[in-house]
């Protein structure tokens, strides 16, 4: 995976305000952005194209996170991609997610979150 791949990341959100607004916040600190709203179409987009890191909304309509990490799993999809989850629930349990950002989304703390997944892809070689 090159540099840029993995600086790219794949924002999966139901919520289209929300989902605007963290593609403006990312790209505007230097990431490549794709956005899509649900589990369904972020399959079709990892096909295409696997980013460096994925922020997925567990509750969206058509294919909900549980069953798109469940979906990509079995098509070994990202392994080696960093999932991070966003979701306004309290959870205890998740093996498939790199880490677990409560909404409201805080920027600034997600960007930080980012950028050591970022760093510790490259530091790693991959």
């Amino acid at each position: 995976m090159n540099l840029d791949a993995k600086k790219s990341i794949l924002i999966v959100e139901d919520e289209a305000e929300a989902r605007e607004a963290l593609t403006e916040f990312l790209e505007a600190k230097g990431y490549s952005v794709a956005s899509v709203e649900n589990g369904l179409a972020a399959l079709e987009q990892i096909e295409m194209k696997k980013p460096g890191l994925i922020l997925l909304d567990l509750m969206m309509p058509l294919m909900d996170g549980y069953t798109f990490l469940d979906q990509a799993a079995k098509r070994h999809l990202i392994e080696d991609v960093p999932v991070v989850l966003t979701t306004s629930y309290q959870l205890h349990d998740t093996p498939a997610a790199a880490a677990i950002v409560r909404k409201p989304i805080r920027p600034e703390r997600l960007l930080t979150l980012i950028q050591r997944f970022v760093e510790t892809r490259k530091r790693n070689g991959h």
